[in-house]
């Protein structure tokens, strides 16, 4: 990690005290998930491509570090990464920046589902535009992985 690296780091993390300090940050937007409906694990990669090509491409790379130019965080190394923790991403939403759960494929099949129930505030494009199919969500939750 660089100097510039670990100032963007010092910042989120200082930006995440403050907002603990005033009490802002909850432990998690939902409680522990026990509904009898369980994240599909037989996803395709090849299709989880394409799902994320038409859903998700137009504001977010699959990189490891963000491209400057895209309305989004990077999602190439999402998958169990701590939500709102990508120091190289500076215009997350309030509720991603206190939020403290990580993105597991149980979490992400939510979110694809409804972003509301995870992340109130989001600018993610599938707040308007679920994916509805449970298909769809698995293949991306295995490209993710």
């Amino acid at each position: 990690m660089d100097a510039q690296e670990k100032e963007e780091l010092a910042r989120i993390t200082a930006k995440k005290k403050a907002l603990a300090l005033k009490g802002e940050i909850k432990e998690n937007y939902i409680e522990e998930d026990n509904s009898p409906e369980e994240v599909p694990v037989d996803g395709e990669v090849r299709a989880g491509t394409m799902v994320f090509m038409k859903n998700c491409g137009g504001c977010h790379s699959l990189d490891a570090v963000d491209v400057k130019d895209m309305r989004g965080p990077s999602l190439g190394l999402i998958y169990n990464r701590r939500v709102g923790s990508n120091t190289n991403y500076e215009s997350y939403s309030d509720s991603m920046l206190k939020s403290t759960f990580f993105w597991t494929a149980k979490n992400l099949y939510k979110f694809m589902a409804n972003t509301h129930t995870l992340i109130p505030d989001t600018r993610c494009w599938l707040k308007k535009h679920p994916l509805h199919s449970k298909e769809d969500r698995a293949d991306l939750i295995t490209l993710f992985k």
